[in-house]
């Protein structure tokens, strides 16, 4: 499982995490605000190949926050981004 940059719409406040997969599984998504805090968590189940998974950024702060991908105890990869007023 590979997972691409994550890209941030701030007009519309999507995040999208572009997820690849050889095969089809289930991954775990969690949002942390600057404290450390889960502001959000789901499991996905993906299909083999590339994967679009949109959330909704407007559980977050302003500054900056983490977006961790997890297939089961491996995490797959942390993106930290700010939020803007």
């Amino acid at each position: 499982v590979q997972v691409n940059p994550t890209v941030v719409n701030s007009k519309s406040e999507t995040i999208i995490c572009n997820v690849y997969s050889p095969t089809a599984t289930s991954v775990d998504i969690a949002m942390y605000n600057v404290m450390g805090q889960i502001v959000y968590k789901n499991t996905y189940y993906i299909h083999a190949g590339n994967n679009n998974i949109r959330l909704s950024a407007s559980a977050l702060s302003t500054g900056l926050n983490m977006v961790r991908v997890m297939n089961g105890k491996v995490v797959l990869n942390t993106t930290k981004g700010n939020v803007l007023d």
